[in-house]
């Protein structure tokens, strides 16, 4: 039996053919009278029917119909013959219906764990002239393991970001450092105030259903400050209104990396540093406490 997968917008053209196949046999039965094997064959036909008026099929299996005599017994196995080929239609098309509407409908993401740390090793920020390369980590949390696929909607929390402190200046020999705002780094005497939670909000995906190949995230309200000695930068970038996005980078649902996506930036007011500053990197991601990667997949 030779089967050919179609997609569902061909659906109804498939159902007609499947119901001239049909009706060829009907028709064949009617011109020798035989009601009994006619009843039989609308029978079959039936729960054949119903599945495929929900939502269309998706196999349609070449068939042979000879218009030959039902009530003899070369009638009779042709007759069974039909109607078990399209009893066997019927459930490979309702098979694979269900699996391709399972990936086509899905609306949510399932993480593997609540908890997540991504680590930068580095993340650069620069304008073509300035730059500075820092170790940056940050850790938070998903208010569930399932994620809305909604434009906009809050998938959770960035609760601790750290940059490790003797950043590097690409083009210089000088120093160079970057503080966050998370309440408890000392920038020139001073203790930044506390810009955490940072929100972390759902944007969207690449790839076909169900297989999906990136997942793009939006970063609001982060703020840090940047000390380039070889120019004299000294500029506190981000605030409340403040987005990046980032693209979280899929591998068979597993999150090989998080990159800022190209051109993220953000700028500042204060002289001699990059303006705007270009994130660049590509961060490890795993779960909390842990070397286990983590995984995103459709549910």
């Amino acid at each position: 039996m030779e089967a050919l997968a179609l997609t569902l917008p061909a659906a109804p053209k498939i159902l007609r053919q499947v119901q001239l196949g049909g009706a060829a046999l009907l028709a064949a039965i009617e011109e020798r009278g035989n009601t009994t094997n006619h009843r039989l064959v609308r029978k079959s036909l039936a729960p054949i029917r119903r599945p495929f008026d929900r939502a269309g099929p998706l196999i349609v299996c070449s068939h042979t119909i000879e218009a030959t005599r039902p009530h003899s017994p070369k009638g009779r196995r042709i007759l069974m013959r039909f109607t078990v080929k399209l009893a066997l239609t019927a459930l490979v098309a309702t098979a694979a219906l269900a699996s391709v509407i399972s990936g086509a409908s899905a609306r949510n993401l399932s993480s593997s764990s609540e908890s997540f740390r991504v680590v930068w090793n580095p993340l650069t920020f620069e304008d073509g002239s300035l730059a500075i390369r820092c170790v940056v980590t940050l850790e938070g949390t998903f208010h569930s393991r399932t994620i809305a696929k909604v434009d906009g909607a809050l998938m959770g929390y960035i609760t601790r970001a750290t940059v490790r402190h003797g950043c590097t200046e690409p083009f210089s020999i000088f120093a160079a450092d970057a503080w966050t705002y998370n309440g408890s780094e000392v920038s020139l005497g001073t203790t930044l105030a506390n810009s955490l939670p940072w929100h972390v909000t759902y944007k969207g995906f690449d790839g076909r259903l169900p297989n999906i190949t990136r997942v793009r995230i939006l970063l609001h309200g982060l703020r840090f400050v940047v000390r380039i000695s070889a120019s004299g930068c000294l500029g506190t970038y981000g605030g409340p209104t403040e987005n990046v996005i980032g693209e979280a980078n899929l591998s068979s649902g597993r999150v090989t990396s998080i990159s800022p996506e190209p051109g993220a930036s953000l700028e500042t007011t204060a002289a001699n540093c990059p303006r705007p500053g270009f994130f660049s990197g590509a961060g490890a991601v795993t779960v909390l406490n842990g070397t286990t990667p983590l995984t995103i997949t459709l549910i």
